[in-house]
């Protein structure tokens, strides 16, 4: 038994160190129309909380460009790959009002969201 464990352990070891070695060969070969994708978009953060108690809010849905985000434990969220400067998210949650917000990063990328409960 302890020789099955001792196996999977290495296979996932030497897994892992050949996983991180195609990816930095990838992120060599990146195309210069690549590169300037990359440098327009930014990363939006943020947290969901109550808009009474402050608390924040897991599992809130954020709504970007198709794309579903979710708050975390502690009402955090990232949408990275934020293309432009200007755009909108929808964000909801079971027992809260939608929130429809336009977001202008060119003042900040830092978010925070008061839901009000219905």
């Amino acid at each position: 038994m302890k020789r099955i464990f001792i196996s999977l352990a290495l296979i996932g070891l030497s897994t892992g160190i050949f996983a991180g070695t195609n990816e930095s060969t990838e992120a060599k070969s990146t195309t210069s129309s690549n590169a300037t994708e990359i440098l327009s978009t930014k990363t939006l953060v943020g947290k969901i909380m109550d808009h009474k108690t402050a608390e924040s809010l897991a599992g809130a849905t954020i709504l970007y460009n198709g794309k579903k985000i979710y708050s975390d434990f502690d009402g955090n969220f990232r949408i990275q790959n934020f293309s432009g400067s200007k755009g909108s998210i929808v964000v909801s949650m079971i027992s809260y009002k939608n929130q429809n917000l336009t977001i202008d990063l060119s003042k900040s990328n830092l978010l925070n969201v008061k839901m009000i409960q219905l």
